[in-house]
């Protein structure tokens, strides 16, 4: 092959993807957005609201993600689906993931509930536990809305329909930031219900979003070739089977991630409110960021699963590599802002030169210049990963974030943070450490295995 004519590859995957991923991108940038806003508006509450708002954010997430991860197995398999010319099978994955939004949320809904009798045995402040609680309870209502909206973008990620996700995004996060505004400061005659109007404010436009969505993609002619309301209510065992298989260990790693930031934010949390104040704002800003690589990743993931259905090896390898190097660029580039601009990002939150705010400024300048670094590091984990989703290799995903994430990451974070009384760089500096080692396992198995895909199993 040439080198004008591997450059004119290049060029046209590159196009194909970012037409697939920018959408995805604003899309999750857009949420990103939502969090942003929401923990601005939390910062109004005070230092407490901040540090309970961290606390309950970061648990409620690692149920969120589980079922963000299992349910991504329809982009996965519908884009693998859609590859192959096989519609009708396409419409059959839209109807079991309605089923599996709806059994899914049954244990989530049960846990969250669990959840405020625990807190008191986490060694938090009592101030933040009366904040927490009512704010677990209030999420419990969010759950099945929540997961019914993943689901459907996640069908509409799969077929290619990004334009469409991006435009239901952008009307979910306007309906967001509005109901945000209403709950948590209590306008237009709702109740003032502090940090527990952020999972009021969620219910309300993921109900309204839902049904919009379920209502359109029935009428709309553009989805009719995919049959997604006939036998509606059937389940089709294998596809099922299928689905668990392969977003079941995607789900779970998803939340032993984010189970480790909860950790962390609890570990922070028994530092002192002004370090997890700090760890707040870091997280916030580093969150946002990786909302973009994980947008990137999903069109990553549809990329692989499309040629993976055309069973075209030599542009499954391009489609990777081009995308790797694409994400980790784009990513690169707002690490470089993030590590200049800490002043500018935290002045966004808080007043940096408020005297009562001054420590909580100066960790989360520190922790900042650690998460811009982190960033790089953990976008090639995370695209190396969707590589390896899209080829439905998602077990051995998982055991490396069980091993890096719990049994290197959190460890450390505790001895540096606690044991050797670093502070929140210590725990910070933990994390790091996990993350790193995370991706560059993950990296080497995308190389190790590209070459040796074997189509006949998909």
């Amino acid at each position: 092959m040439s080198k004008k004519h591997l450059l004119k590859l290049i060029v046209k995957e590159f196009i194909q993807s970012m037409n697939l991923s920018l959408p995805i991108i604003v899309m999750e940038a857009l949420y990103g957005t939502s969090f942003f806003l929401s923990t601005k508006m939390v910062a109004h509450l005070g230092k407490s609201a901040m540090a309970a708002n961290v606390i309950t954010w970061s648990i409620s997430l690692t149920l969120i993600v589980f079922s963000l991860g299992a349910l991504s197995a329809i982009s996965v398999l519908s884009s693998q689906s859609r590859g192959a010319g096989e519609h009708k099978t396409v419409g059959i994955i839209f109807q079991q993931g309605i089923i599996m939004s709806a059994l899914y949320s049954i244990p989530m809904i049960v846990i969250m509930l669990i959840i405020p009798k625990l807190l008191p045995f986490l060694k938090q402040e009592p101030e933040i536990i009366a904040l927490a609680t009512p704010y677990f309870y209030a999420f419990a209502i969010t759950i099945l809305p929540f997961n019914i909206c993943i689901m459907l973008e996640q069908y509409l990620i799969g077929i290619g329909a990004s334009k469409t996700a991006l435009l239901v995004s952008i009307i979910c996060i306007a309906l967001e930031v509005l109901f945000f505004y209403i709950f948590v400061f209590g306008k237009f005659g709702f109740p003032n219900c502090g940090i527990s109007g952020i999972p009021y404010g969620l219910t309300s436009a993921m109900i309204i979003v839902s049904i919009t969505l379920l209502i359109y993609l029935g009428f709309a002619n553009k989805f009719k070739q995919y049959d997604l309301y006939k036998n509606f209510i059937q389940l089709n065992w294998k596809l099922m089977r299928e689905m668990i298989k392969v977003g079941s260990p995607i789900g779970y790693m998803f939340a032993l991630e984010v189970a480790l930031f909860a950790a962390i934010a609890l570990l922070m949390g028994s530092l002192g409110s002004d370090i997890a104040a700090g760890h707040q704002i870091a997280t916030q800003y580093f969150t946002y960021a990786m909302s973009i690589a994980w947008g990137f990743s999903q069109a990553t993931t549809v990329r692989v699963g499309y040629e993976v259905g055309q069973k075209n090896r030599s542009q499954l390898k391009l489609t990777s590599y081009v995308n790797l190097i694409t994400g980790v660029l784009i990513i690169s580039i707002i690490s470089l802002f993030y590590f200049l601009k800490t002043n500018v990002l935290i002045n966004f939150n808080i007043d940096i030169f408020d005297q009562k705010f001054l420590i909580v400024v100066h960790n989360a300048r520190s922790f900042l210049m650690i998460a811009a670094l982190l960033l790089i590091i953990d976008c090639i984990r995370v695209i190396s990963f969707s590589i390896l989703r899209g080829l439905k290799d998602t077990k051995f995903t998982l055991y490396v974030s069980f091993i890096t994430f719990w049994c290197i990451a959190f460890p450390l974070s505790y001895i540096l943070g606690v044991e050797l009384k670093l502070g929140g760089i210590g725990v910070w500096m933990g994390l790091l450490s996990g993350i790193s080692i995370g991706s560059i396992i993950n990296l080497l198995r995308f190389l190790h295995i590209i070459d040796k895909v074997n189509f006949t199993k998909f």
